[in-house]
């Protein structure tokens, strides 16, 4: 599939989150990650970014803090970039207190050498199924022209 892109109003949709809750995460910087804009064009999304978004609408509708949420969706886009073979990562708090992401290849073997042994908590991000199901709405938006009315 070519290297498509989306502009804001499709990967809102796309993700299913709310444009108004994404702009405010944008302008307070809890979601760093999102595509620059210049002067007078839109943000384009790739479709590693829309999964990202996705995540990120996934765990605010979980009632995640905004701040957290984008946080974690900004790690797991740079993960999926790294290891874009990857289906899925985990999110891991430890009884210390640690935070982190890890691949789920991983998880299993590096719970006691990262330190975060035993875990408290766990979210397993499935990127796989969800970059998939990106991919097909992608795929079907490519094969309709133009936008719709109220788009642009």
């Amino acid at each position: 599939m070519p290297e498509y892109r989306v502009r804001t109003p499709l990967a809102m949709r796309m993700a299913r989150l709310d444009r108004s809750k994404f702009n405010v995460a944008v302008s307070k910087g809890f979601f760093p990650c999102a595509p620059s804009v210049g002067n007078g064009t839109s943000r384009a999304f790739s479709l590693d970014e829309v999964v990202s978004l996705h995540i990120f609408a996934d765990l605010l509708a979980d009632e995640m803090g905004a701040r957290t949420a984008g946080h974690i969706a900004c790690k797991v886009l740079a993960m999926m970039q790294q290891y874009p073979k990857e289906e899925t990562f985990v999110w891991v708090t430890g009884l210390s207190g640690i935070r982190t992401l890890l691949r789920g290849s991983d998880w299993e073997e590096t719970q006691e050498r990262n330190g975060i042994y035993p875990p408290v908590a766990s979210t397993t991000l499935h990127v796989g199924h969800i970059r998939r199901h990106v991919a097909r709405l992608f795929e079907e938006e490519a094969r309709i022209l133009g936008g719709d009315d109220g788009d642009e």
